[in-house]
């Protein structure tokens, strides 16, 4: 399996580094384990809930979640959205072209 990355050039000349797509997906996972409203989908062993697709310099974050038991779910991924796209721009300095958010149940 190929990796994946991300690569940035340096303003200064002293060279290119690279960022690889599961940098991106645990800058998500840490951006929706802050959220009240929400938890990470699926956590048994050899199973993503967060993943980061790199296809012609664009960046798609996608996450499963599970939403809390009576909150509007509208309102609680576009602020998952949110959340993600602030703490990957905040820490790298990218810009993710889209955070799709797919909710897999509910927390009871």
């Amino acid at each position: 399996m190929a990796q994946e990355y991300f690569a940035i050039n340096t303003s200064s000349k002293t060279g290119i580094f690279a960022l690889t797509t599961g940098v991106f997906e645990t800058i998500a996972e840490i951006a929706i384990s802050e959220s009240d409203a929400a938890v990470l989908g699926d956590t048994a062993p050899f199973r993503r809930s967060v993943t980061c697709k790199l296809s012609e310099d664009k960046m798609v974050i996608s996450a499963e979640v599970k939403v809390k038991y009576g909150l509007n779910v509208t309102a609680v991924c576009e602020d998952l959205q949110q959340r993600i796209y602030s703490a990957i721009l905040h820490m790298s300095d990218i810009k993710a072209d889209a955070v799709e958010i797919k909710v897999i149940g509910f927390v009871f």
